[in-house]
């Protein structure tokens, strides 16, 4: 079985965390930082995570900004 990128760990975890109502729409994520420190990881996997979720239309990040907030519930 093969094993699954980590960033695709925090990319399913987020989701969750989304979709159970822990992170609500308008609001903002912990930074990158943050969540690196949450999964214990540097943060690069954090950011691919982050950037899938922006592809998808669930998150909304800025260049240089605070962090990235919900944009939409699941």
């Amino acid at each position: 079985m093969a094993r699954q990128k980590l960033s695709e760990v925090i990319l399913e975890d987020l989701k969750k965390k989304i979709l159970t109502g822990e992170y609500r729409t308008n609001q903002k994520l912990p930074t990158e930082r943050e969540l690196a420190n949450y999964y214990d990881t540097s943060r690069i996997p954090v950011r691919e995570a982050l950037r899938q979720l922006a592809d998808a239309g669930i998150v909304r990040t800025s260049a240089g900004g605070p962090g990235a907030a919900v944009c939409t519930r699941l």
